[in-house]
């Protein structure tokens, strides 16, 4: 018997209701054939003592991971090539799926990427099916960074559509901050600034110059030069100025 003969099939997605559930419906529809469906109606889905299998099980985990991925992958407007070559192994060598399941995943993930849910719906119902679980979710949210930074972008609708399952999940902001710093090099400037003297991190490119020049007037080695300072303290400016045009370099680059 087919594996999808384990299956409540389509039934199952009537059962589960929700974005989910409807997807389920809709992927099956590719690939159950006549026979697993006469073998779903003998197990009367419908039936109010209907216990999950644990096949029906992992069929809505693979259904909800990767929903979610194809709505992070098409958040830009595109999948990328790096996007659907990231998936596709993800889903070979991380998930280990063959035959008619690795068939049903990609079924999935065609179907969710062009739905009309959105993957805050997808969200909540996957944040109900693992309410016992808060580290499935942050390793949810993980890997769905894993997606939008594979092809080397943060595109701005792709971290929107990250902070929108994050919300719904529950996580922190510097949770979120932390992810995003991994996976998109992203660095915490807050550091440059202050090395600069600057009130914050909003102050004008201006006000960046201006502190930068003091600085630069302070420590330069032109500056110390006729001081007659003792070796120790030039080296010591010197360092300092390295930090400042390194400080001065970051911050122009974010702008």
């Amino acid at each position: 018997m087919s594996w999808f003969g384990k299956l409540g099939g389509a039934g199952l997605g009537w059962l589960l209701g929700g974005p989910i559930g409807g997807l389920i419906g809709a992927a099956l529809g590719h690939i159950v054939d006549e026979a697993v469906e006469e073998e779903n109606r003998k197990r009367d889905i419908n039936s109010e003592n209907y216990q999950l299998s644990d096949e029906d099980i992992q069929l809505i985990y693979i259904t909800s991971i990767i929903a979610m991925m194809a709505k992070i992958a098409k958040a830009d407007g595109i999948v990328s090539r790096e996007e659907a070559d990231f998936v596709k192994a993800f889903m070979i060598n991380d998930m280990e799926l063959t035959g008619e399941l690795y068939e049903y995943a990609k079924n999935v993930f065609n179907s969710a990427k062009n739905d009309n849910y959105s993957i805050e719906e997808y969200a909540h119902q996957f944040k109900k099916l693992t309410d016992f679980d808060p580290q499935m979710r942050y390793s949810m949210l993980n890997l769905l960074f894993n997606v939008a930074a594979v092809d080397g972008i943060l595109d701005p609708g792709e971290e929107v559509q990250l902070k929108k399952v994050a919300d719904v999940f529950g996580i922190k902001q510097n949770e979120f901050e932390e992810l995003k710093k991994i996976y998109c090099n992203i660095e915490d400037l807050t550091r440059y600034y202050n090395l600069l003297g600057c009130r914050d991190t909003n102050v004008s490119l201006e006000e960046v110059k201006k502190c930068y020049l003091e600085k630069v007037k302070k420590y330069h080695p032109d500056t110390l030069a006729g001081k007659d300072l003792p070796e120790e303290i030039i080296k010591l400016a010197e360092e300092k100025f390295k930090e400042i045009q390194e400080a001065y370099d970051k911050i122009l680059g974010r702008r």
